[in-house]
C-alpha cells in the first residue's frame, strides 16, 4: 500500500470510529454520571463536527471553515470532564479557571492572528498543548490518588485517552503551516497519518473510560456527581 492510500484507509476508520463512538454514548446516556457525561459529549461534538467538515470539504472544498470552531468546543467539554475528576474543592475551580483563561485566549487569536477559513497558526497547537497539559495533570494526580486498579479508574483512563490525543497534534500543527507553504504534502500526509492511527487508539481508551463509569467504576471524586 501506498503512504496515500494507508493515509486514507486510516482517516475513513478514524471517522467510522468516531460517529460509532457516539452512537455508543448516546445509547449510554442514562447510566452515565457528570464526567461521563461531559466525556460522552466531546465524543457526540467530534462526531458531529467530523460530519460538518465533511460537508464542507465536499461543498465549498475546505473544511477549516468548521475546524475553526472545534478548539473552544472541544475544551469546554474536556475541561470540564476533567476537572469533575477532581471533585469539589480549589483543584476544580483552577481547572475552570484554566478552561476561561483558554477560551478567552482563542477568542483573542481568533480576532486577530488567525485567518477564518486557513489552516490554524495559533488556536490548534494552543487547543492540543491546553488539553495535554490538563491530561497529564490529571494524570499525575489520579496516579496518586486512585482508589483501585490504574485501569479501572475513570479519571485516570480518561486523561491518558485525551494525553495520547492531544501529544500528536502539538507536533502537527505546529510545523503543518509551514509545510503547505513549502508544498511539502508527502511529510504533511505522513503526519496526519500517524496522527489518525494515534488518535484511533486514544478513542477506544475514551469509550473504555466512559464505559468504566457506565458500569459503576467512576472515581471517588466522580461519585458526587452521580445522579
Amino acid at each position: 500500500m501506498t503512504l496515500e492510500e494507508i493515509g486514507g484507509l486510516a482517516i475513513r476508520v478514524y471517522f467510522v470510529l468516531e460517529v460509532a463512538a457516539a452512537v455508543l454514548v448516546i445509547t449510554w446516556w442514562r447510566q452515565l454520571g457528570r464526567t461521563g457525561r461531559l466525556a460522552g459529549m466531546w465524543i457526540v461534538a467530534a462526531a458531529g463536527v467530523g460530519l460538518a467538515g465533511l460537508v464542507a470539504a465536499k461543498w465549498v472544498h475546505n473544511s477549516q471553515y468548521i475546524t475553526f470552531f472545534w478548539y473552544p468546543i472541544s475544551g469546554w467539554f474536556a475541561f470540564r470532564a476533567l476537572a469533575s475528576v477532581h471533585g469539589e474543592g480549589r483543584v476544580k475551580r483552577a481547572i475552570e479557571g484554566y478552561a476561561v483563561v483558554f477560551a478567552l485566549l482563542w477568542l483573542v487569536f481568533a480576532l486577530t492572528i488567525e485567518t477564518f477559513g486557513q489552516y490554524s497558526l495559533v488556536n490548534s497547537p494552543l487547543h492540543a498543548l491546553s488539553l495535554a497539559v490538563l491530561a497529564a495533570f490529571t494524570l499525575v494526580t489520579r496516579v496518586g490518588s486512585a482508589e483501585t486498579e490504574l485501569m479501572l479508574d475513570t479519571g485516570f483512563v480518561l486523561s491518558a485517552a485525551w494525553l495520547i490525543y492531544a501529544v500528536p497534534t502539538v507536533f502537527l500543527t505546529l510545523p503543518t503551516r509551514t509545510w503547505l507553504a513549502q508544498e511539502k504534502y508527502e511529510q504533511i500526509m505522513l503526519y496526519f497519518t500517524f496522527r489518525n492511527i494515534v488518535a484511533i487508539g486514544a478513542y477506544i481508551l475514551l469509550l473504555r473510560g466512559i464505559g468504566l463509569a457506565r458500569s459503576g467504576q467512576p472515581t471517588a471524586a466522580m461519585r458526587e456527581f452521580t445522579p
